[in-house]
């Protein structure tokens, strides 16, 4: 059971397999010391990780950044996590 915020938009990917289901989702996401407030990005997320969009490089493989997450009409102050780069893929590697 997934409760969801007004203002995320969700649709499930089923392209791969995976351990648990992705669902496609929009977030205003803040890469502490990196972005200087939070930017409108596109991804997925499921029970064991979150895929995101980025225009610029937040680190190597195996680095953690923290990440604030917003929904798109959220102003609050948004969920903090820890993330680690697990892969990093440029537009050339398609």
């Amino acid at each position: 059971l997934c409760a969801l915020p007004n203002g995320v938009r969700m649709e499930k990917v089923t392209t791969e397999v995976r351990r648990a289901p992705r669902f496609k989702v929009v977030l205003r996401v803040q890469v502490t010391g990196i972005d200087r407030t939070p930017v409108l990005r596109q991804g997925d997320i499921s029970a064991s990780g979150l895929f995101l969009e980025l225009d610029r490089d937040v680190g190597a493989v195996g680095s953690v950044q923290r990440l604030v997450l917003r929904t798109e009409d959220e102003d609050g102050p948004g969920l903090v996590v820890l993330a680690r780069v697990v892969r990093v893929a440029t537009i050339d590697d398609y």
